[in-house]
């Protein structure tokens, strides 16, 4: 091969290498990539689908009331303190800093108000939940598929720290 065919393929080479590496940071440091391994965020989220997340170090501050966070659960975020669950949880941000949380028969009430839940395609159980109050940099989430989810109604300690935040996620591979 002569020295102007190499030459040649590697200026046709770099930029492919270039954008490769470029794409390798921006999936590996500010996106990310995760599954969905339950039925807990259906119909919004399909059970092992791959979602896109932008990593809490890249979005900007706190998570707005509606929107799907992806969370390290602590000991504590489970019904049962033994169980230690290590894996990722992915819900829906319900209860901001300040908020009292009630369920009644089912409806979520934030601050004494109705909350609206578009998203649910199913409507929940008539069970009773709360008051759940929102302590600082915490929130209080639960998944869409609200009659088959554990979330922050049944756990331990029901709030999801700040510091336990992944990502926010950005889109669904349905």
């Amino acid at each position: 091969m002569s020295k102007l065919k190499v030459y040649n393929f590697i200026r046709w080479l770099t930029p492919i290498v270039a954008c490769a590496a470029v794409g390798a940071f921006l999936f590996g440091i500010v996106f990310g990539l995760v599954q969905v391994p339950s039925g807990s965020m259906k119909d919004t989220i399909p059970e092992n689908s791959i979602s896109i997340i932008l990593r809490k170090p890249f979005w900007n501050g706190m998570p707005e009331r509606g929107d799907i966070i992806v969370f390290k659960p602590s000991v504590t975020n489970t019904v049962d303190e033994n169980s230690g669950n290590k894996s990722l949880l992915i819900k829906r941000v319900v209860g901001l800093p300040g908020d009292t949380v009630v369920i009644r028969n089912g409806i979520t009430y934030i601050n004494g108000e109705r909350y609206d839940e578009p998203w649910l395609k199913e409507h929940p159980k008539d069970l009773d939940f709360g008051p759940f109050i929102v302590g600082e940099n915490e929130v209080f989430v639960m998944g869409d598929n609200r009659n088959h989810s554990v979330d922050s109604r049944y756990w331990i300690s029901p709030m999801v720290g700040f510091e336990n935040f992944v990502g926010i996620l950005m889109h669904t591979f349905k």
